[in-house]
């Protein structure tokens, strides 16, 4: 299922990953209220955080936030908004539309 490399498991890239590990730490009340605030403002709870920072170390990749998704989501609607606008762009100078031929005219020796 799982091959050995260095005494480490490495999962294959279709498995399931089970989640089995509990990791507990102490801190004082102080560190904990700190860490509530951190965790309330990223809009993640402490077990997603900690599995975020542990991946991010050993190397497995990025683990998103919320809010890091957001941005990603964001950036992703632009760009299909940029296409969609190219596509409109491209269309409308292949279907001869005066008002498009007359802004882009000289290009039109390129065809």
């Amino acid at each position: 299922m799982a091959d050995q490399i260095g005494g480490v498991a490495m999962e294959e890239p279709n498995e399931v990953k089970m989640l089995w590990r509990f990791i507990k730490t102490r801190v004082s009340q102080a560190e904990y209220q700190n860490f509530l605030v951190v965790l309330q403002k990223l809009g993640t709870n402490g077990a997603r955080f900690l599995r975020k920072v542990i991946r991010e170390v050993i190397g497995e990749g990025p683990d998103l936030l919320p809010n890091e998704l957001q941005a990603f989501r964001d950036a992703t609607f632009q760009v299909g908004a940029i296409g969609r606008n190219l596509n409109q762009l491209v269309r409308a100078f292949h279907w001869g539309e005066s008002a498009w031929h007359q802004t882009l005219g000289p290009l039109t020796h390129l065809q």
